[in-house]
């Protein structure tokens, strides 16, 4: 620790990853370098990047203060290159993926992708392959997430509300099945008919709803049924009865839930 300093944060590590062969990678952010360590020892087998790297950097192939460092297969890496410090070196943070050509010592870009030329990120950040070729980008400190074609075209961009940002961001798919029950309500609309409202907030698995009906709680049958459409699903039952619930079945026909009775309004 210099003496004039209370901390000192020479290497910053902001990502590891386990390889076989007992070895990991390790992005430093303050070194601007990515290295593969071997963990008994702690040898450093390879620098990328950095003031003293292994690798000759193509064209386009320089990042600065990079997060979120993984090692593909075929010798390939991604990273976050922030670009902005500060200092800031680069008009724009971009994903980028890396070709190590070990044999021959250099790194070369397969592709960088960023969503405009004014989206500096001075910190964090993250890169996601997506089956099928796709790229997922965290844009760290910014308050932006992007989905990439393989190719490098902008498929899908959103954003957290301003001054927001996100350390890591992942496109996953995501399953929920409520504690609590689905929500009904019923308005008639004629001496003959009623609207049906279905609602189950957070539940991921509705594919159907089905409306049972009757007197009283004992003499609910089934009597309509309709897709799910949207937060609140409305379905238009013709109906005398003056009690109403809705039953939540999954895309194979299997019951969810159903809701309490409620009476008609």
């Amino acid at each position: 620790t210099p003496a004039n300093s209370a901390s000192y944060d020479a290497f910053h590590i902001n990502s590891l990853q386990a390889l076989p062969g007992g070895r990991i990678l390790a992005s430093a952010r303050d070194t601007s370098a990515v290295y593969e360590i071997q963990r008994v020892g702690s040898r450093i087998l390879w620098t990328l990047g950095g003031k003293a790297g292994d690798f000759h950097l193509g064209p386009g192939a320089r990042f600065y203060f990079q997060h979120d460092a993984q090692l593909l297969s075929g010798d390939r890496i991604s990273l976050f290159d922030d670009g902005a410090g500060p200092p800031q070196f680069e008009p724009y943070s971009r994903a980028l993926i890396l070709k190590l050509d070990h044999k021959h010592g250099r790194a070369t870009v397969v592709r960088a992708y960023h969503r405009s030329t004014d989206t500096s990120s001075e910190s964090e950040g993250s890169v996601q392959m997506l089956p099928g070729g796709n790229v997922f980008a965290g844009f760290g400190a910014t308050p932006y997430f992007s989905q990439f074609s393989a190719g490098g075209r902008l498929l899908f961009d959103a954003a957290l509300p301003q001054d927001d940002g996100s350390y890591r961001a992942y496109r996953l798919p995501w399953t929920a099945t409520p504690t609590t029950r689905p929500a009904a309500a019923a308005r008639r609309t004629d001496p003959s008919s009623v609207a049906v409202y279905a609602s189950w907030n957070g539940a991921t698995a509705v594919a159907r709803w089905q409306v049972l009906a009757g007197t009283d709680a004992a003499s609910l049958t089934p009597v309509a049924s309709a897709p799910r459409s949207g937060f609140e699903t409305r379905i238009a039952v013709a109906s005398t009865a003056t009690l109403f619930a809705v039953r939540a079945r999954d895309a194979h026909g299997r019951i969810l839930a159903t809701s309490p009775p409620v009476p008609v309004s």
